[in-house]
């Protein structure tokens, strides 16, 4: 006993052990070593400029760490943003009533509504409109709209999907 109040300066009356002070004041953590863990140098430290707790492995910064306030306000602005997305579908589902759905949805027919057709003209343009432009074709029911047009030499051709 006198041996231990001699090596470690202190003795414990409770225990009957050497009370061995810390050397460094804190627990330390091992880093790397672990299961499927490297041994590469990792940093943890605040960021100068204050914008949170930051780190970096070797060489390479990954960013910050985000904390559960931070992560709960994120996600309540996703939720947000979901919630206003929700919102504009209903929005457009009370606009467009019952006028799409399946059971009045005309069949895929030859000039049926949905229809897409290519239309190629030699030295004639009348059947060729830029993008968004909704006509009534010749020869053809209803109102198009073109999907885009070109020309080369004389040739003319456009995409056209009837709408309506």
């Amino acid at each position: 006993m006198l041996a231990a109040v001699a090596t470690s300066g202190s003795y414990s009356d409770l225990t009957d052990t050497p009370v061995i002070p810390p050397v460094l004041g804190f627990t330390p953590v091992q880093q790397g070593g672990g299961v499927n863990q490297g041994n590469n140098k990792v940093y943890i430290g605040w960021r100068p400029s204050g914008t949170g707790l930051g780190v970096t492995v070797d060489q390479t910064d990954e960013g910050n760490v985000v904390f559960e306030a931070e992560l709960q306000g994120n996600v309540a602005n996703l939720q947000n943003n979901i919630n206003e997305v929700s919102n504009a579908v209903a929005a457009l589902e009370g606009q467009v009533g019952s006028a799409w759905t399946p059971g009045n949805l005309q069949p895929l027919s030859v000039n049926g509504i949905g229809y897409v057709t290519f239309i190629v003209r030699n030295g004639d343009s009348s059947q060729s409109a830029s993008e968004g432009t909704v006509i009534a074709l010749q020869g053809r029911p209803g109102s198009w709209l073109s999907g885009g047009n070109a020309a080369s030499g004389g040739d003319y051709w456009c995409i056209w999907t009837r709408i309506a």
